[in-house]
């Protein structure tokens, strides 16, 4: 349980390393990137810790063990009758996980073009787009890499 537990709390934060790629946007990086990835990380907490007290009040914790049920919030919404809730949850995970690999591709071009600009990828990546300031090869790289894959 312990393993487990530590893996799902790791993938539920997975993604705020993605707000650090943006950095070199933003207009001041000293006060936007503490604040934005500290309240990010606490709003998320506040409301996985709360989701999970409701959750384990519903049903008994050892009916909401993943390797039974692939979605545990969804099951206990259609195990108390709630089967409206528990499909719309369902359906919010599908978008939530499309939201979540969107933010990875945001970041992804940017640490290529860090990479690049500090000499690790060849210098070509590091090529910005002039009006809109952001880094357009490695975003079109990945967009085809991502598109085909």
């Amino acid at each position: 349980g312990i393993v487990s537990g530590a893996a799902i709390i790791f993938f539920a934060y997975i993604g705020f390393d993605a707000i650090s790629t943006a950095a070199e946007e933003t207009k001041n990086p000293q006060r936007n990137l503490p604040s934005g990835i500290l309240g990010g990380l606490a709003i998320c907490t506040v409301i996985y810790i709360a989701v999970g007290a409701v959750l384990t009040g519903m049903v008994n914790y050892r009916e909401l063990d993943p390797s039974l049920h692939a979605d545990p919030l969804a099951y206990a919404l259609q195990v108390t009758g709630m089967q409206g809730a528990a499909w719309l949850v369902a359906l919010g995970a599908v978008f939530s996980m499309t939201a979540v690999l969107l933010v990875f591709q945001y970041g992804q071009p940017r640490i290529f073009y860090a990479m690049a600009r500090d000499g690790l990828l060849p210098r070509w990546a590091a090529q910005i787009h002039d009006p809109t300031r952001t880094p357009y090869v490695t975003t079109i790289i990945k967009v085809v890499f991502v598109g085909f894959w």
